[in-house]
């Protein structure tokens, strides 16, 4: 009877030892799981940091990119309201440089032609094509060094002016347009079904055969330089 105990608790305390040891290897297991998720959080975390900066750049790039379009758009929107205005009014008829002036999205076109020593050129009886950069294409150029430099300015601002009344369609049949600067390029893309007009390698806008007394005038969203 007594060695029959000693079995029996012999046997128990194997079976507690057994069940502490698995007892403590699953608490291991878990505990060693749960570093290895927060490590794997902590990589993660990591990787979204470095990837963080490469994103920004490119969201700022298509952000300013939308502000561009909707600053032509906008100045396009109003030179044409006023275009459409002054036709309603009957206004009294303009030459092509108080045209541009009338619109109102060409002050600094206006503004370096005077500069320039230009303003008579574009009061002449003509009959002339003037291409006019909208306020905004400006911005990216120093207009204190050109004001002061008239040669180069008027030598820019002739590219603007071609002798002749040249209609859209009278454009989107040429090859290149003889301007008082020089030989420029013209030419006829496709976006979708839509047909962009260049000249230059500078785009007319919507805002185009703008009459005038002495020529038409067109709206273009860069200004033309020499290549």
């Amino acid at each position: 009877m007594k060695s029959f105990r000693m079995v029996v608790g012999l046997l128990v305390a194997v079976i507690f030892v057994f069940t502490f040891v698995a007892y403590a290897q699953e608490k291991a297991e878990k505990a060693a799981e749960k570093a290895a998720e927060k490590v794997d959080k902590a990589d993660e975390k990591a990787a979204a940091k470095e990837e963080a900066p490469a994103v920004k750049p490119v969201a700022e790039k298509a952000s300013a990119k939308d502000k561009e379009t909707a600053e032509k758009e906008a100045a396009a929107e109003k030179a044409a309201e006023q275009a459409d205005k002054e036709v309603k009014e009957g206004a009294k008829k303009k030459d092509v440089l108080e045209k541009a002036a009338a619109l109102k999205e060409f002050k600094t076109f206006g503004e370096l032609v005077k500069v320039a020593g230009l303003e008579e050129t574009l009061k002449d009886k003509g009959p002339l094509t003037v291409f006019a950069p909208f306020d905004y294409a400006f911005a990216k150029m120093d207009l204190d060094a050109l004001k002061k430099d008239k040669e180069k300015l008027a030598g820019i601002l002739k590219m603007h002016v071609a002798e002749g009344k040249l209609t859209v369609a009278d454009l989107k049949k040429a090859k290149e347009v003889k301007t008082l600067g020089g030989a420029v390029a013209v030419s006829v893309t496709k976006a979708g079904d839509v047909e962009v007009l260049s000249v230059g390698g500078v785009k007319v806008s919507s805002v185009s055969d703008v009459e005038a007394t002495n020529g038409v005038l067109h709206a273009i969203e860069a200004v033309i330089t020499k290549k």
